[in-house]
């Protein structure tokens, strides 16, 4: 008696996470110091996350973790000059998450000022654990290639060696049978004996 097994597409391929926070949440930071436009580039300030970040009741990052924002430079907006700063990550539970300022350009960075940040990565949480999913740098297409379209024909590129002047490839020379020495030995003219003088 054969049993017959079916299996639903949730059955077939993995479960997605159950609960997410999403790449693109806001999260607040304060500033623990200071950066003006005289910083030298690469100068960084200290600053601290102003709200736990959850997932679930999970904890992924405690309020007070702190992460730092770097001086990359000046520029000039308005006739005025101005600070560009950078927040790149900071240390969570499951790890390192990527975050971006929303505000890259600042008159100054003053003690006590607030810095939003955009997460640039998903926080899962699969039955307690917690995990960070980087999303591919592209969106991915779902739209389905149009009915009437043939793509051509790819064509392969002739070897380097094979190439004459634009004429076409050149037809490589048949090998040879080798003969056997006693073939060589006929086909070749014997020589004249030498005389020597006494």
């Amino acid at each position: 008696m054969t049993a017959l097994f079916f299996v639903s597409p949730s059955m077939a391929t993995a479960d997605p996470p159950q609960h997410t926070l999403p790449a693109g949440s806001t999260v607040v930071f304060v500033s623990d110091g200071r950066l003006d436009v005289g910083a030298k580039p690469g100068s960084s300030a200290k600053v601290h996350l102003r709200d736990d970040l959850q997932v679930d009741g999970y904890l992924v990052a405690a309020a007070g973790t702190s992460a730092r924002i770097t001086f990359d430079g000046q520029t000039t907006v308005n006739g005025r000059r101005v600070a560009i700063i950078s927040l790149d990550e900071f240390l969570t539970k499951p790890g390192r998450l990527p975050v971006r300022p929303r505000v890259t350009t600042l008159d100054a960075l003053v003690v006590g000022m607030t810095i939003e940040a955009t997460t640039l990565a998903a926080v899962n949480d699969v039955d307690g654990r917690l995990s960070i999913q980087v999303p591919f740098p592209f969106r991915l297409s779902t739209d389905t290639p149009f009915s009437m379209y043939t793509p051509s024909p790819a064509k392969t590129a002739v070897p380097i060696g094979e190439q004459h002047r634009g004429r076409g490839p050149t037809r490589r020379p048949e090998p040879q049978a080798s003969a056997s020495p006693a073939a060589m030995a006929t086909a070749m003219p014997s020589a004249a004996p030498t005389k020597i003088r006494s």
